[in-house]
């Protein structure tokens, strides 16, 4: 099947590329022929007769209906009106609005990345979609030499934390996913306000304290794993103070493990 990717996210940053190559190879033996960013407040597309099945990579898009949100379900709307069966995995999903039940029940696939964003939905849409770890998760990274340290310093959610001298630091806009991942498995603790540089930790096996940003992703991603891990509102005055975190040795154990049971679904059975 010909297949209509939206919401390619792959020229954001390294983590969103990764998750966007893992649905290349999820999809298969089905073939992307047309990739879109995300657009507002509407996606331009009428070449309906070239595609077979519209898949929306949702990642941390669709909450609190802002308007990436917004376009994003019109599409899936129109592209149901065009009769194509249409998926949304991948994605958060919290505050949004009941009248989007319309676009969701008519979803032939549907899955979330955390148990709070799938008791929002079934809460408010009647339809509890499946869980499945961001796709950033299910590819193994080779293991490459790096330097040994101790705290690796990563971004903030709006890029503007001043915590500008500390010598080890990590950015999932500059380097590869394979290059922040074997970073990170040389440290001993990553302090990051940036989903996916927490994601390449979880991949690296290396523990983490995660700074909160415009949604509920970070607290998700920690619950969906039974986990008490704490998230902080904002990045610790002195970084060296983020040690105190290592204590939480079996809570970071939790999220590990919880990762290690998670399986990408059959598309055989989707499509």
């Amino acid at each position: 099947m010909r297949v209509l990717l939206i919401n390619d996210t792959s020229n954001y940053h390294n983590g969103c590329k990764q998750v966007v190559r893992t649905i290349h190879k999820w999809l298969k033996p089905h073939t992307v022929v047309h990739s879109l960013p995300v657009a507002v407040p509407y996606i331009m597309f009428d070449t309906w007769d070239d595609v077979d099945v519209v898949v929306c990579n949702g990642e941390g898009t669709m909450h609190n209906n802002r308007q990436g949100a917004t376009s994003l379900l019109n599409f899936l709307r129109k592209a149901q009106q065009q009769n194509k069966p249409t998926l949304l995995i991948n994605s958060i999903w919290q505050n949004m609005d009941s009248h989007w039940h319309s676009v969701t029940n008519n979803l032939v696939y549907w899955s979330v990345r955390d148990e709070l964003s799938q008791m929002h939905a079934e809460g408010v849409h009647s339809r509890k979609p499946e869980l499945c770890a961001d796709y950033s998760w299910f590819e193994e990274v080779q293991s490459e030499p790096a330097d040994k340290h101790d705290i690796t310093l990563g971004q903030s959610f709006d890029r503007k934390q001043t915590l500008i001298n500390h010598p080890q630091r990590i950015d999932i806009f500059s380097q590869s996913w394979s290059a922040c991942v074997n970073q990170l498995r040389n440290s001993e603790l990553l302090v990051s306000g940036r989903f996916h540089e927490v994601m390449s930790s979880i991949r690296a096996g290396t523990p983490f304290l995660a700074i909160e940003g415009n949604s509920w992703k970070m607290e998700a991603l920690i619950s969906s794993a039974k986990s008490d891990l704490p998230v902080l509102k904002q990045f610790p005055n002195d970084i060296r103070n983020a040690n105190i975190f290592k204590i939480y040795k079996s809570e970071y154990q939790k999220i590990f493990n919880w990762h290690k049971q998670q399986t990408l679904p059959n598309i055989h059975t989707i499509l």
